[in-house]
């Protein structure tokens, strides 16, 4: 086989490892979200399915790029970062739309209805798992997809 080859086949799995690792990441919030509205709310809608999965992804990327950062800067860089996205997709579902998914307009300090201080408060405690979510994940990604720097060790030497 030639370099050229073994190096595009390792490159490959390298991108399907990490197309699986995000997609499991992505799943996880999804679910584990639309778990915690429903119990919350009594319901949930599928936008919030997809947003879930988004926001859970974005905090693994997170603790991947702050890796050395203190756990509770974390769960604040989450929860600014869940307070965006939440605010983004209530511009376009509510106001754009008009689908009514949520309304904090009753609440004090909120933008547009779509984002306020209590509920920010409440994504920094829900941080607080789904970073340990995410710290768990890393140290068993391993096992359950491989590791990403995959190929042989003669591989490796030749790279």
């Amino acid at each position: 086989m030639s370099m050229l080859f073994v190096r595009q086949v390792t490159y490959l799995k390298r991108i399907l490892n990490l197309i699986i690792e995000f997609l499991i990441i992505y799943l996880i919030g999804a679910i584990l979200y639309s778990t915690v509205e429903i119990i919350w709310r009594g319901y949930t809608h599928w936008t919030m399915v997809l947003t879930g999965g988004f926001c859970l992804m974005c905090i693994y990327i997170m603790n991947i790029v702050m890796k050395k950062f203190k756990f509770f800067i974390k769960c604040f860089f989450g929860m600014i970062t869940i307070t965006t996205v939440e605010f983004c997709v209530g511009c376009v579902v509510n106001r754009m739309l008009g689908w009514h998914v949520w309304d904090y307009s009753k609440f004090p300090l909120n933008i547009l209805g779509q984002i306020c201080l209590l509920y920010c408060a409440f994504w920094f405690i829900l941080c607080i798992p789904a970073n340990i979510i995410c710290m768990q994940f890393q140290k068993i990604k391993i096992k359950l997809i491989g590791d990403l720097n995959v190929g042989s060790k003669k591989e490796k030497l030749q790279e």
